[in-house]
C-alpha cells in the first residue's frame, strides 16, 4: 500500500460524531438552484401576458381603424364637394347672358349717337394721323386795317366745309398774309386753308390763338 504524508484529515479525535469530510476542489461547489425560479416564472407571465394582448386586443384596433373610415370619406367628400362649388357657381355667372350685356354695357365703349360725337371721332382721328380736318378751330385775323375784310375771308372758309371759324382784328398791322398753326398733326388742314383762301406762306409757332391762325396783311397774299 503506498504511504502519503500526514495532514489535517489524519489527525481526528478518537471519539466524535464527524463523518464524511470530504475535501472540494475549485468549482466544484454545488450551484444554487433556487435563483432560476423567479425567471422560469417571470417568462411564463410574459409569454401569457402576449398571447393574451394579441388575440384580445388587436380586435379592438382592428375596429376602431374600420370606425374611422367612414368619418375620413365623409370629410374627403365634403372637401371636394366645397372645392367643386365654386367653380360651379363661377361658371355659371360667366355664361349669365344677363350679366354678360351689363359688363358690356358697363365697359363704356363709345357708341355714336349724334352728330357732335361723330365729329368729336374724326377730329380725335386726324389729329392722330395729320390728315385734312376741317372741325379744327380756324381764326381769320384782320391785320390789314381793311373793314371786313377778316368776315369775308372766313366765309370763303366756312363755305368750304369748316364749321369753327371765328373772325377778328389782329394787334397790329402786317403786310404779308400768313397762315400759322401749332402741331405737326394740323399741318395738313393748314395747308388746305391757304388753298381756299390763296395764301401761299405757312408757318408752325405755338404762340397763336387758335390752333390754326389766318393773319391777313395789306399786301394780300
Amino acid at each position: 500500500m503506498s504511504k502519503y504524508p500526514s495532514d489535517e484529515f489524519d489527525r481526528v479525535p478518537e471519539y466524535t460524531d464527524r463523518q464524511g469530510v470530504h475535501r472540494l476542489g475549485a468549482g466544484m461547489v454545488p450551484a444554487r438552484r433556487g435563483g432560476l425560479w423567479p425567471l422560469l416564472m417571470f417568462g411564463v407571465a410574459a409569454l401569457i401576458i402576449g398571447v393574451v394582448a394579441f388575440f384580445v386586443l388587436r380586435p379592438v384596433i382592428a375596429g376602431d381603424d374600420v370606425g374611422a373610415q367612414p368619418s375620413a370619406s365623409a370629410s374627403t367628400s365634403a372637401s371636394e364637394s366645397a372645392s367643386a362649388d365654386p367653380t360651379d357657381s363661377a361658371s355659371g355667372e360667366a355664361t349669365d347672358p344677363a350679366q354678360s350685356s351689363d359688363s358690356a354695357a358697363a365697359s363704356g365703349s363709345p357708341v355714336p349717337e349724334t352728330s357732335e360725337s361723330a365729329d368729336a371721332s374724326e377730329s380725335a382721328d386726324a389729329e392722330e394721323s395729320g390728315v385734312l380736318d376741317r372741325n379744327l378751330p380756324v381764326g381769320v385775323y384782320n391785320g390789314a386795317g381793311v373793314s371786313g375784310l377778316a368776315s369775308e375771308n372766313a366765309a370763303i372758309l366756312q363755305n368750304a366745309g369748316y364749321t369753327q371759324v371765328t373772325s377778328a382784328n389782329w394787334t397790329q398791322s402786317v403786310e404779308p398774309s400768313v397762315v400759322y398753326y401749332t402741331n405737326d398733326w394740323a399741318a395738313t388742314t393748314a395747308r388746305d386753308v391757304a388753298d381756299e383762301l390763296g395764301i401761299s406762306t405757312i408757318y408752325q409757332t405755338p404762340n397763336i390763338p387758335t390752333e390754326i391762325s389766318v393773319v391777313l396783311g395789306s399786301a394780300g397774299q
